[in-house]
């Protein structure tokens, strides 16, 4: 996925492709979360290891990876996604593509020595204005970000973890708690181990702000280890479940029960 930061080193067969119309993939068009997803599905098929895969995404990789999910449940080991965007219907709806294309062609005048300052460290790109247009803001925002009853997923059958970075301030960077909580309700009803989780010192681009952080999570989440320092409880299944969590403001690790 373009801007990932890949692992130095893994033990793990790691396939990291753009997005259409995303970086190398930007003439692959339109936009759409389901020919994303056949497309990932066909690159699982042909080169995942027992043709299955761990699935991660974040932002708008977060919504194609739980439209994999959600048709390709077959193809699907443990899910991880972060920054679930979903934005709710107002006066202001039809024009949110616009808004979102001028958006990010005020960023790119943002000197990034500011960016970084405002955004505590994290190491944004300069966005490439020459790969993004008005329609593929209004594809996006029409198939991923609207929040209208038919655009929220079926559930899926795949373990996930849902996480949301929820720090705010001078830049609204912080992730929608209530959404996580919901897209976790949504993925519970087939498989109630799913969780939702926040950290509130990291903003809805952490995988770049933290990049170490990132890394431990996910690992800590295939390998059904405890979470990293800092990780709150969102949301948990009333179904009898376990939860250990390193709170960043504990002394040692603690252990959250929920039980029906």
């Amino acid at each position: 996925m373009e801007g990932s930061t890949e692992p130095k080193e893994t033990e793990h067969h790691v396939l990291l492709p753009d997005l259409p119309s995303h970086g190398r993939s930007h003439e692959i068009k339109p936009f759409s979360l389901d020919h994303a997803a056949d497309l990932l599905a066909d690159l699982i098929r042909s080169k995942a290891h027992d043709q299955k895969a761990h699935v991660i995404g974040h932002s708008l990789g977060a919504s194609v990876a739980i439209r994999l999910a959600t048709q390709y449940p077959d193809l699907i080991r443990l899910v991880l996604v972060s920054g679930i965007t979903k934005l709710p219907r107002s006066w202001f709806t039809p024009y949110l593509p616009r808004a979102i294309w001028l958006n990010i062609r005020f960023e790119y005048t943002i000197p990034r020595a500011v960016t970084r300052w405002l955004m505590d460290g994290t190491d944004l790109q300069r966005p490439n204005l020459s790969l993004g247009d008005i329609e593929l803001a209004r594809q996006i925002f029409r198939d991923s970000l609207s929040s209208d009853a038919d655009q929220w997923p079926q559930s899926w059958p795949a373990k996930t973890l849902i996480v949301a970075a929820t720090k705010g301030g001078i830049v609204p960077s912080n992730d929608n708690a209530e959404v996580a909580r919901k897209m976790a309700e949504i993925a519970a009803e087939l498989n109630p181990d799913t969780l939702a989780i926040e950290h509130p010192l990291m903003r809805h681009p952490w995988p770049r702000q933290d990049p170490a952080l990132f890394a431990e999570l996910v690992e800590a989440w295939l390998g059904n280890k405890p979470f990293p320092k800092g990780f709150k409880l969102l949301w948990c299944s009333t179904y009898s479940h376990s939860v250990t969590l390193n709170e960043s403001d504990a002394s040692k690790d603690s252990s959250t029960q929920h039980q029906s």
